[in-house]
């Protein structure tokens, strides 16, 4: 018996270690070793996403299991891929319409080489993942963090209508360009944040609550 229940007790064990494993992978949407674009925003329901290499691509591995949309369940969209003529960029668009309101994920993994014919063909040096979030209002364009422990410098782009952005109620620093920075302290993965457009006058543009990837 007590052999029995020493299997028992391991093979729960390792179920539970699995069921572990599992709930990890699926807890957020983005894996180690992606590189991490800034968050877009956009408005457009149907919005074609556009990516662009630094050569040539084997257009063979342009396939949907390497260029591909994730809502966040980590449900895939049907989505269409186009190569352009020069075979170094590729358009992603969804069959249909995005949800409004939603966050979605972007992924080109290095499942997709560069190069062709007597070119070296060689996969991607880093597989990229791109969040975007789709708002009734897209005056915030774009958001973008440089993480550290103590203090994390968020940057976000606007379109000419914005005047001023907050984050959590603190006013960013203007850079030009329709840039805006600050320094967030101890901001870390998971965090949550409310972001604030204003225009000249001091109307509000657009409330949008990001979360840190």
């Amino acid at each position: 018996m007590n052999k029995i229940y020493r299997i028992a007790l391991i093979l729960t064990l390792m179920l539970a270690m699995l069921i572990g494993i599992v709930n990890v992978c699926l807890a957020g949407p983005i894996p180690s070793g992606f590189s991490v674009w800034d968050t877009r925003i956009t408005n457009d329901l149907n919005k074609s996403w556009t990516v662009k290499f630094s050569g040539l691509l084997a257009t063979d591995t342009v396939r949907s299991n390497n260029i591909y949309i994730v809502d966040a369940n980590n449900s895939p969209l049907p989505v269409t891929l186009s190569i352009s003529s020069d075979n170094t960029t590729v358009s992603i668009k969804p069959v249909s319409p995005y949800t409004l309101g939603n966050e979605y994920w972007l992924y080109v993994t290095n499942g997709v080489y560069r190069g062709s014919g007597a070119q070296t063909v060689v996969p991607l040096s880093k597989p990229l993942v791109m969040p975007f979030i789709i708002t009734q209002d897209a005056h915030i364009q774009s958001i973008g963090k440089v993480y550290n422990t103590l203090l994390t410098d968020i940057s976000v782009t606007t379109d000419p209508t914005v005047h001023s952005v907050s984050v959590d109620g603190t006013n960013m620093l203007y850079q030009g360009k329709n840039t805006f920075k600050l320094g967030v302290a101890s901001l870390a993965n998971g965090a949550k944040i409310v972001l604030k457009a204003y225009d000249s006058s001091g109307n509000l543009l657009q409330t949008l609550d990001y979360t840190s990837e």
